[in-house]
């Protein structure tokens, strides 16, 4: 997930193990201290995983091969979903599976709070809900997963800042949260409790969330942004919010739409790599620091592997060679051998703008 900053992790192909680096004070590294890590260090996990999602401000949940739901990190507001008070354990140092009855397939770490979907298509929610993030019409906090109970059938989860959207099996979007710049697509700027249908006339196949904006892909290989979009980041050629989906008119025949903090990137059929919005810190490789309000083709990083960050983007070449570009709080630079991509001997190629 896109939202963290300050840390990173990169599963490894076999799911047996990731790879971190950067602070690590609420112990969202992982390792079972809260020393941080200026270079990337392996971490072996207790199962086989398949994904796992980094949050805002110090934690990560994950989903294991078999259904199971783990999370680490901060607890500061309940979002590890391990129902203990944030006052009487504000932290776990390693991974720890939540306690839950249900099967997963994916979990998705927004700021202080996440969500999970279960193998019967329900959302489940935990974790910070002042702005109504967790979707159960009310805005108190949870410390054990919720199931959201005006969803159902639903393929694709994404989390924001704090907001949320995720897919129907219908390709319909639903939105919930925060609103202050239309990032849940309604036509307005009112958070929202509950969980609203966004009217658009398209039916969608993947979804990306970024700090406050969002990217969607329909069933005809056109990108939709709305949200937030002082950097560009919607890619609509201006930086004026939008309230409502809208299509890039420059992207056709996608594949695959990613969002960073305030970053897109979208990998066309041909495998094709294109982005915009902020490139603050240069973590699109531009050799500059302008953001971009239109896409713009990044050939060297065609047929990659595109992992985003909040200043910085993780890119997996073809031959399993990481290179990090932009910026990460607290260090994670040099080279070092790591093994990611099916346990691919790469090297790691640091390039570290000016904080």
């Amino acid at each position: 997930m896109p939202l963290n900053h300050k840390f990173s992790l990169v599963l490894d192909g076999s799911g047996e193990f990731f790879y971190c680096c950067g602070y690590n004070d609420t112990g969202q590294l992982g390792i079972g201290t809260r020393s941080s890590k200026m270079e990337f260090t392996r971490v072996n996990l207790p199962g086989k995983f398949s994904s796992i999602s980094a949050g805002w401000e110090g934690f990560c949940v994950a989903v294991a091969e078999d259904g199971s739901l783990w999370s680490w990190g901060s607890n500061s507001d309940g979002q590890l979903g391990i129902n203990k008070d944030p006052l009487a354990m504000p932290y776990v140092l390693s991974p720890v599976q939540i306690q839950t009855a249900e099967k997963f397939t994916q979990a998705s770490a927004g700021w202080q709070f996440a969500l999970a979907l279960d193998t019967f298509g329900n959302v489940w929610s935990f974790g910070d809900n002042y702005k109504g993030q967790l979707g159960l019409g009310h805005t108190r906090s949870q410390y054990i997963p919720v199931i959201i109970p005006r969803l159902s059938n639903i393929t694709q989860i994404s989390t924001g800042c704090q907001f949320a959207i995720v897919l129907d099996s219908c390709g319909n979007l639903w939105s919930f949260g925060a609103n202050d710049f239309g990032e849940l697509g309604l036509g307005s700027t009112e958070a929202e409790r509950d969980p609203r249908l966004v009217s658009v006339d398209a039916r969608f196949v993947q979804i990306s969330s970024g700090w406050n904006h969002n990217l969607v892909l329909d069933t005809f290989g056109r990108v939709w942004s709305f949200g937030r979009n002082c950097l560009g980041q919607l890619g609509l050629g201006s930086n004026s919010h939008q309230t409502s989906p809208k299509q890039i008119q420059s992207l056709e025949n996608v594949s695959k739409v990613i969002c960073g903090g305030n970053s897109s990137y979208v990998i066309d059929i041909y495998q094709r790599v294109f982005v915009f919005g902020g490139n603050e810190f240069d973590q699109f490789d531009l050799q500059d620091d302008e953001s971009r309000w239109d896409p713009i083709e990044k050939e060297s990083w065609h047929g990659h592997s595109i992992i985003p960050a909040g200043f910085h983007t993780l890119v997996v070449d073809q031959e399993g060679h990481l290179s990090v570009f932009g910026f990460i709080f607290g260090g994670c630079q040099g080279k070092q051998d790591v093994e990611v991509e099916q346990r691919t001997q790469v090297r790691l190629q640091m390039k570290r703008a000016r904080p």
